[in-house]
């Protein structure tokens, strides 16, 4: 088969509408958009949420509450899935529990929580735990390890000490302005002595 024989599934597509070719095709005149009114025009649209000019909905509910930016959407994992899928002894990190399917991803962190009963001892290595499941963990003998791997904002104030040496500080910017223009008074002094030099000349 040549690529250029290659053709859409029958059904698959569907030619466009033929607009404006006469009132016999339906779509005359027209072409659909009725007469006059703001859809008839190009370019004609509604965003969404607009209600004609009325007080928005959206506007009307209220509002409460915010959804923190700093919120840490863990992968859970429960004591009992750990004791059913490692052996005794095992070290359990979190990609071990993705390739033991009790996890999809190891992003962007890992959680065991108390759910179920573990009787043997386990290195767990996750990024946080709860009280239920720590104790659990360490009562059948086994440990639990924490696993740092958020990321540190950067400090209020060592960001503005940055700020503070990369702006110029203005008495040293005024100081080298004044340096660089030249004084008045020295300039008048230098004018009055060319003058009085040339009147000590003798003239020709």
């Amino acid at each position: 088969m040549h690529p250029g024989d290659l053709k859409p599934m029958p059904g698959s597509t569907r030619r466009g509408r033929y607009l404006g070719r006469g009132r016999s095709s339906g779509h005359g005149k027209t072409s659909g958009r009725g007469i006059k009114g703001q859809f008839s025009r190009t370019g004609s649209d509604r965003r969404p949420g607009f209600m004609g000019g009325e007080l928005p909905l959206i506007l009307k509910l209220p509002k409460r509450g915010f959804v923190s930016p700093f919120k840490v959407h863990y992968q859970l994992v429960s004591v009992g899935g750990l004791a059913t899928a490692f052996e005794t002894g095992a070290q359990v990190t979190p990609k071990a529990m993705v390739e033991h399917g009790l996890i999809s991803t190891v992003h962007p962190a890992v959680k065991v929580l108390g759910d179920g009963e573990i009787a043997k001892p386990l290195n767990v290595s996750a990024h946080a735990f709860s009280d239920a499941a720590r104790q659990k963990i360490e009562k059948s003998g086994g440990a639990c390890a924490l696993i740092d791997g958020r990321r540190s904002r950067p400090n209020a104030s060592s960001a503005g000490d940055r700020g503070r040496q990369s702006r110029p500080n203005a008495s040293s910017a005024g100081d080298r302005g004044r340096q660089s223009r030249p004084n008045a008074s020295s300039a008048g002094d230098g004018a009055r002595r060319i003058a009085g030099d040339s009147r000590d000349r003798p003239k020709e």
